[in-house]
């Protein structure tokens, strides 16, 4: 993903480069989040916005680094 550009603010933009990183690397989101016990709908709506807070913000985090390879 490129951090420069987005900086991990929740957007459909960063949701979007997000599951590409994912894809990249030969996985998916939705795989991810099956084996990190996460709610792929939760997951979504954090990354585009949708869900905020702490929480939200933990997850944000937690996928991104994932989607880079760094979780």
């Amino acid at each position: 993903m490129d951090g420069s550009a987005l900086h991990g603010k929740p957007s459909p933009t960063l949701y979007q480069h997000t599951r590409a990183d994912f894809v990249r690397r030969g996985e998916s989101l939705a795989r991810w989040c099956k084996c990190a016990d996460v709610d792929l709908s939760a997951a979504r709506k954090a990354l585009i916005g949708e869900w905020t807070g702490r929480k939200a913000s933990e997850l944000v985090a937690r996928v991104v680094a994932a989607s880079d390879g760094r979780g």
